[in-house]
């Protein structure tokens, strides 16, 4: 029973991640976190700047402009909004 419980209890909160509109390795317990304003844009938690683009273009069009890339740290993708 306690196996049954811990395994839906899993399930769900694996589901969620996977919903999660900021993760882009399916089902990573650490999302990506996106941030800047209408000049820059920041994406933790990627390793290619390729991974980042999809999230650094939804941002970016918020504000009719197109995410270039710009820089990289650890795990950070740096894009410059234009």
């Amino acid at each position: 029973m306690r196996t049954a419980a811990l395994f839906a209890f899993s399930v769900v909160c694996l589901s969620t991640l996977a919903g999660c509109k900021d993760q882009v390795y399916g089902m990573g317990l650490v999302p990506q976190n996106v941030t800047g304003d209408e000049h820059h844009v920041s994406v933790f938690n990627v390793w290619k700047a390729s991974d980042a683009q999809p999230l650094a273009d939804r941002w970016c069009l918020q504000y009719d402009k197109r995410a270039v890339f710009s820089s990289s740290a650890p795990i950070t993708m740096i894009f410059d909004c234009v």
